[in-house]
């Protein structure tokens, strides 16, 4: 017999982490890809379109691919302040690249499942990456109900007891957005950016240890995509991933 916590982290959050058309093969593997980028560095918008890329396409079968742009900072003083930049989202670069060993940053710079980091333009290592993630089982289980004062609610529930303290975050994203970018490297272009990170904001922690839920109230949510990652805080490695309602 199926194990229901089981069928729940196939998809990554529950009714929610499947890619709406399930296949006999079962439902998508939900998959998160970041690109740090900066609309101060003529060698990112290559990258930005393998990112609208693998949103529009969905190219692997079995993988639902989530991802957002991560624009950082340390271009803002070589001619061109990004509108979209966060020292946030630079801080979390530095996290990634600490693990690997290193304090260097760089972009374009892609991350997937926290576990894979290349050139943000290579789409063949991006597929690569979304590949090697399908054989791997969703560590946590993501889950949305309805809250009794009217909102939501959102349960992170582990498969098995995770090796590490691991943090539940929520990401608003804003999708197809034109800049005109007036200096810098990129001075006069008009740039697109298919899935740009507007707020990342952290909603608790799994203890490491235990296979214990997190339940927590969603906050009040306006416009954009919004969603719900789970990563370790010492691998940095995402554990699970979705799109909410």
């Amino acid at each position: 017999m199926s194990n229901p916590r089981w069928l729940a982290a196939a998809c990554g959050l529950l009714v929610l982490g499947c890619s709406g058309a399930a296949s006999a093969a079962g439902p998508a593997r939900t998959v998160l890809v970041e690109l740090f980028t900066s609309e101060g560095c003529s060698s990112c918008p290559p990258a930005d379109a393998v990112l609208a890329g693998l949103l529009a396409d969905q190219p692997v079968a079995g993988a639902r691919i989530l991802a957002f742009e991560e624009h950082v900072t340390y271009w803002d003083d070589l001619g061109w302040k990004d509108p979209f930049g966060s020292p946030q989202f630079t801080e979390r670069q530095r996290l990634y690249a600490a693990v690997r060993g290193g304090s260097s940053v760089y972009t374009p710079q892609m991350v997937v499942d926290g576990r894979y980091a290349f050139v943000g333009s290579s789409r063949g290592d991006a597929l690569h990456a979304v590949r090697e993630q399908l054989s791997l089982p969703v560590a946590v289980a993501l889950s949305q109900t309805s809250a009794e004062s009217g909102g939501a609610r959102l349960s992170a529930t582990p498969q098995a007891a995770l090796p590490e303290p691991a943090q539940l975050w929520l990401a608003q994203v804003q999708r197809n957005v034109d800049s005109q970018v007036a200096r810098g490297e990129n001075g006069g272009r008009q740039l697109h950016h298919a899935a740009v990170l507007r707020q990342l904001q952290l909603l608790g922690q799994l203890e490491p240890g235990s296979d214990a839920p997190l339940d927590v109230e969603l906050p009040a949510r306006g416009s954009g995509e919004w969603l719900a990652f789970v990563q370790g805080e010492r691998s940095r490695q995402i554990y699970a991933s979705a799109a909410l309602r």
